[in-house]
């Protein structure tokens, strides 16, 4: 499911967002009001509130990779 595309950020409110893509949303069966975990320093991860170390761990390499 790797992917890479360009996003709109959008005003709401009084805030900033942006919406996730639909393959994402299906393949981590994420629905309107779940939850997802925000990790950022300079760049934001988004993770499925169900993923767990050891996924994010395997996922170690392409993460890598995207910022090369």
């Amino acid at each position: 499911m790797p992917s890479k595309e360009s996003r709109k950020i959008i005003k709401l409110g009084g805030s900033k967002a942006i919406s996730l893509p639909k393959p994402f949303l299906d393949y981590h069966k994420i629905e309107g009001g779940d939850k997802v975990l925000l990790l950022y320093d300079g760049i934001i991860l988004i993770l499925p509130e169900s993923f767990s170390q050891e996924q994010l761990e395997k996922k170690a390499d392409f993460i890598k990779g995207l910022l090369e």
